[in-house]
């Protein structure tokens, strides 16, 4: 059995991306009325295991990140056909873990396994260029990333210890900087980050390790205040998605 891990739709939902623990190690498919089609595999394949895909906010881009180098993979879409664009000169440093856009698609973030653990990219046309490292970083393994709706913070799950299990990152033009904030900081692992988004009020899901295994906070003046445990969920907090009117919060988890 294949193992298939990060899913991920274009916005839209015409296209689905696939990745894969084994070859070819990441599939796409073409949504025609309630159909799904697979298309033609690009023309460059990921060439190791495949953890995560994610789409740029108009679609035009397709990233995967995998276990072999280059340990991310860009793709450019062009009508049905996917073409590998050249790498970042600058390359994450390991397998790829976790992935995200900046809404206005101009900043990608890529989580890894070894230090440093995050590295960030501005995209130019069709070239990503990565940038400097954010002063404070985990010092474990990146796990997960979300950028705000407003794309000025960027929020990070890591294995590490507390405080550094949980950062936010506030965006000034190119320089990320952790945020100046006070807050409950989880105890344990951190597996994913999600921002909900109901009018006009921010949340922060962090999936955990430890019961009760997502923690959600709320966006107040700058500061996160800690809110009342979900309960009720049975293991570790995996994955998190929300809708876009944040209504509704899926929580994939792994039973203890």
């Amino acid at each position: 059995m294949n193992a298939v891990y990060k899913l991920s739709w274009s916005p839209g939902g015409q296209y689905l991306a696939c990745p894969f623990q084994t070859a070819p190690y990441l599939s796409i498919y073409k949504r025609v009325g309630k159909s799904l089609i697979k298309l033609p595999d690009p023309d460059v394949k990921p060439n190791g295991s495949a953890n995560s895909t994610t789409f740029s906010p108009d679609g035009n881009y397709l990233v995967v990140a995998h276990t072999a180098s280059p340990f991310v993979t860009i793709y450019k879409r062009s009508g049905d056909v996917f073409t590998k664009l050249a790498n970042p000169a600058t390359l994450p440093t390991s397998s790829g873990r976790s992935l995200a856009f900046s809404p206005d698609g101009t900043y990608l973030a890529v989580t890894h396994f070894s230090s440093p653990y995050l590295s960030i990219y501005k995209r130019t046309a069709d070239t990503f260029t990565k940038l400097a490292n954010p002063t404070t970083l985990p010092s474990y393994i990146g796990n997960s990333v979300a950028f705000s709706r407003d794309g000025n913070i960027l929020a990070l799950g890591s294995s590490s210890t507390a405080p550094n299990n949980l950062i936010l990152y506030s965006r000034n033009g190119d320089v990320f900087t952790k945020a100046d904030l006070t807050y409950t900081v989880p105890s344990t692992t951190v597996y994913s980050v999600e921002f909900i988004n109901v009018d006009d009020t921010v949340y922060l899901a962090a999936g955990i390790a430890n019961a009760p295994y997502v923690i959600l906070y709320r966006l107040v003046n700058k500061e996160l205040v800690k809110q009342s445990d979900i309960i009720g969920l049975p293991g570790i907090g995996n994955g998190l998605s929300a809708t876009g009117n944040g209504e509704l919060l899926a929580v994939g988890t792994r039973e203890c």
